[in-house]
């Protein structure tokens, strides 16, 4: 049996895209957004940079730092719960494959 799955993302990346961040999110007519990061990049400084960014667009955020490679059904489920209290309505996933990964999931729920 074969599955087909599609998820419309858009992923901006590279040097000085984070400077875009805030028009990025303005640019939807986001009321509010999740923060979706790792550990390391929170260490790593990355983490605050980006809200910083998130916060020059006026709108309201949460943030999950939870991530973890390959994250499990129980890490969707515990980020999603944050999401719907939060009202988001869309995401911003920090770092690599794994934050992408569960912001793509958190995005079709």
């Amino acid at each position: 049996m074969s599955f087909n799955f599609f998820v419309k993302s858009n992923i901006d990346f590279g040097r000085g895209a984070l400077n875009d961040l805030s028009e990025i999110i303005k640019g939807y007519s986001l009321k509010s957004v999740m923060v979706v990061y790792d550990g390391g990049v929170k260490a790593a400084g990355i983490a605050d940079k980006v809200v910083g960014e998130v916060e020059k667009s006026g709108v309201s955020y949460c943030i999950f730092d939870g991530v973890i490679p390959n994250p499990t059904n129980d890490v969707v489920e515990e980020a999603a719960v944050i999401a719907k209290e939060a009202k988001v309505e869309g995401f911003v996933a920090v770092g690599g494959g794994s934050s992408i990964d569960l912001a793509k999931a958190l995005d079709r729920l």
